[in-house]
């Protein structure tokens, strides 16, 4: 009886919502939207893409943004506060974004679209940090053993700690087909020690690294951790080492560039930027372990599968990225930023005929970064290329 009358309750009120809007519209036109504040990938991208889009967007029009508490990340949150009309509440945002306004002309879609990614990629970034901001991140480096002059790198793979911790009572295992170890990615690591920089770990709840041959490897996750520096480091970094998680999204937002290794779905290409490089997670049957060419897995739709029964139903098994390509595609982002990049034109050729394999209307079709060289040429035959 009581829900019946709190729903009865609120049918009515959402029309006299939406009648008040109806009125003001010729005046102020209100719009709201409900951002994803408990992903970061969601709370960086989803906005920043946004921002980058309003500029069209007429003067009159007024947007309020609700999202639920805790979100994944406050720094962030708080530099969105910044440029938005943010009200944190679990109740309203389920109330109003969530029952009243979709489907009407009062709400704004937040949602990411890959191809918002590659026409907005080059523009500058909307979210910043303020003087003061960037003196105390300056200070907290220094802390770290990392002066003005050095530059740095950071390094980060994808585990299931986050979600399990923050929401237990959830299934996340849907998503565990994008995890990886951290450990592989220990030489390309050694790489950029080589090269003068430093390196520094990221993540959330993660477990330490095992000694470390150098002490410019920095396991600032388990050691210096905060949410101002995790923006932070990956705003200044000089390229980010990752995967399909959420701080790619974050380097991306400030035109950091990105190694994305790891690489699951093949169609979230699309999201990366022109100077990113991508290594795909290596697809294998089942049944014969071999590797499955890349034609069959778009006539399959594997591209585009975004939950781990997908995989197992298709008779698909995601490999890692091995330690060896991390590295590898480690020294290309190098000679890439040193514009040092000394490609043969049967790169070029690969990386044509592995953009052709996909559906000309798949978005990582028009995909502006590169597939990593050492990649294509190790798997040019197995791949169907």
């Amino acid at each position: 009886m009581v829900k019946r009358f709190v729903y009865t309750f609120w049918y009515y009120f959402s029309f006299l919502i939406l009648g008040l809007l109806w009125m003001l519209k010729p005046l102020i036109h209100f719009r709201f939207g409900s951002i994803v504040s408990q992903r970061i990938g969601h709370l960086s991208g989803n906005v920043e893409f946004f921002l980058r889009k309003q500029k069209n967007i007429p003067s009159k029009c007024v947007f309020v943004f609700f999202c639920r508490k805790p979100s994944a990340n406050r720094q962030l949150l708080k530099m969105v506060k910044r440029r938005l009309r943010i009200v944190e509440s679990n109740r309203l945002d389920t109330l109003l974004l969530r029952s009243c306004l979709p489907g009407t002309i009062f709400f704004q879609n937040l949602n990411l679209e890959m191809k918002d990614c590659q026409r907005l990629s080059l523009q500058e970034p909307e979210l910043s940090f303020t003087s003061e901001e960037i003196a105390y991140g300056d200070r907290k480096l220094a802390e770290m053993g990392i002066g003005k002059n050095d530059w740095f790198v950071c390094i980060s793979s994808r585990d299931s700690n986050y979600l399990k911790s923050h929401n237990p009572n959830r299934d996340w295992s849907y998503h565990d087909y994008r995890d990886c170890s951290i450990l592989n990615y220990l030489e390309a690591a050694d790489v950029v020690v080589s090269r003068g920089g430093y390196v520094l770990r990221m993540g959330v709840g993660v477990d330490p690294l095992p000694n470390l041959n150098s002490d410019r490897i920095i396991d600032y996750a388990c050691k210096y951790r905060t949410d101002f520096m995790d923006i932070f480091l990956l705003a200044k970094c000089k390229f980010l080492i990752g995967s399909t998680d959420g701080k790619s999204v974050v380097a991306h937002i400030f035109n950091t560039p990105v190694i994305v290794a790891n690489q699951a779905p093949l169609e979230a290409r699309g999201l990366l930027g022109k100077s990113d490089i991508f290594v795909p997670k290596i697809h294998t049957d089942t049944k014969s372990g071999r590797v499955v060419p890349l034609e069959i897995l778009v006539q399959k739709g594997a591209h585009k599968f975004l939950k781990a029964n997908l995989f197992r139903e298709a008779g698909i098994e995601l490999i890692e990225t091995s330690s060896k390509e991390i590295e590898m595609a480690t020294k290309e982002m190098i000679e890439q930023l040193e514009d040092s990049r000394d490609w043969l034109p049967e790169d070029m050729l690969l990386q044509d005929k592995f953009r052709k394999k996909f559906d000309s209307e798949d978005q990582s079709y028009f995909a502006p970064n590169t597939v990593s060289r050492y990649f294509l040429r190790q798997y040019r035959e197995e791949l169907g290329l």
